[in-house]
């Protein structure tokens, strides 16, 4: 009888045990899965980057002054992640409107808006202009790599990839199908636009520069 409750409490604690493991390998795993995902996305675009088919800004496109300051270390960025220089020039704009010390009450700084610890980032290197672009421009790469879509890689810029995965019921997704998984608003208070509106007007300040091709979408 003894050993019968023994053997009893002892499966009840492997059960609470295992549940409890579930919970943290779930959350852990998401954490893991897009550190994987961000190593592959570094890796796949180490490859294209400095081949032809990169897309830069050209010295005699006509910039605006939100990124005009900006191109030399823009076109550097791109050629090292392969992310197109009109997409990450657009995401600059969008951000901070080309302005290196933009700062949020949460935390997020510099021309890209990095949050603290973005691409292990320290707070010097965030407030750099050059180290925020490229650190902004491999975490574009990395989000691309996992949903194959320069529009789904802004939404998750935006709202967060935990967020996005969430929502979306598989990935990767076409743009024309998941962007209507996105209509949701992260963090309502601090953001009016849904993730799709952002991506959507990301996209539409990337065709104002020179070289933008709809296999960006």
């Amino acid at each position: 009888m003894v050993q019968d409750r023994s053997e009893s409490w002892t499966r009840i604690g492997l059960s609470h045990g295992l549940r409890w493991l579930w919970g943290a390998l779930g959350i852990g795993g998401l954490v893991v899965f897009l550190l994987l995902a961000a190593m592959v996305g570094l890796r796949e675009t180490s490859h294209r980057a400095g081949t032809p088919s990169t897309v830069l800004l050209s010295s005699s496109a006509v910039l605006s002054t939100e990124v005009g300051p900006w191109r030399t270390t823009i076109n550097q960025a791109a050629k090292e992640t392969g992310v197109p220089a009109p997409w990450l020039a657009a995401e600059i704009v969008v951000e901070s409107r080309g302005q290196a010390q933009a700062g949020t009450v949460g935390g997020a700084y510099g021309l890209m808006q990095l949050e603290p610890g973005t691409m292990g980032l320290t707070t010097a290197e965030r407030a750099n202009p050059t180290d925020n672009i490229i650190a902004g421009a491999r975490y574009l790469a990395a989000l691309h790599a996992l949903f194959h879509s320069w529009r789904e890689a802004s939404a998750a810029y935006y709202g967060g990839a935990g967020l996005e995965m969430a929502l979306l019921p598989r990935v990767p997704m076409p743009w024309a199908r998941s962007q209507v998984w996105l209509n949701v608003v992260p963090n309502p208070g601090a953001n009016t636009l849904t993730l799709a509106q952002y991506a959507d007007v990301v996209a539409k300040v990337a065709r104002q520069f020179r070289g933008v091709t709809k296999s960006m979408g």
